[in-house]
């Protein structure tokens, strides 16, 4: 504490700026792996089926569909009660997003919100999201109806498309 204005000095980084650090394994010591392996894996941890990561080149509707997938589950793959949405820097808008829209259309509910800063390579924090969105009671109804919407859809847009008139020699 400093003694002239009563402020506070920390070294090295606020005790409030706390960061998501990658959690090494166990075990990795211990196994049969070379060095460059182990770095390998500890610098990607492995994430299981029901994470989305996003990033800024695609909407929240396009992990908002991969969303919907991971709940309803298909061929060789199974069904989650809930996923996690993150996002780094400005891609948390876009997990935001993701899991806003799935609310609204009553998919899921919103069940935890964690944020965090991450420490990047740069030397700088960087913001980081994590929303657990967990199905609803309702969840397959919506999708019957949204495919009933869609096969429905699908004849008249058919017959509105034109089709091209054949090349006259």
């Amino acid at each position: 504490m400093n003694e002239r204005d009563g402020s506070v000095v920390y070294r090295g980084s606020p005790p409030f700026l706390k960061m998501a650090q990658p959690e090494a394994t166990a075990n990795a010591e211990t196994s049969s792996t070379t060095p460059a392996q182990t770095a390998a894996s500890s610098a990607r941890p492995e994430r299981s089926e029901n994470f989305i990561l996003v990033s800024l080149e695609r909407t929240p509707r396009f992990y908002a569909r991969i969303g919907k997938r991971i709940l309803m589950g298909r061929e060789g793959k199974e069904a989650f009660d809930e996923f996690s949405v993150s996002g780094l820097g400005m891609a948390t808008k876009v997990a935001i997003g993701t899991a806003a829209l799935l609310q609204d259309e009553g998919c899921v509910t919103i069940e935890k919100v964690e944020t965090a800063y991450f420490a990047s390579a740069r030397r700088k924090f960087v913001p980081k999201i994590t929303i657990l969105c967990k199905k609803t009671k309702d969840f397959m109804a919506i999708m019957e109806k949204e495919k009933e919407r869609a096969a429905n859809c699908a004849p008249e847009v058919a017959q509105q498309t034109p089709q091209p008139e054949p090349v006259k020699a």
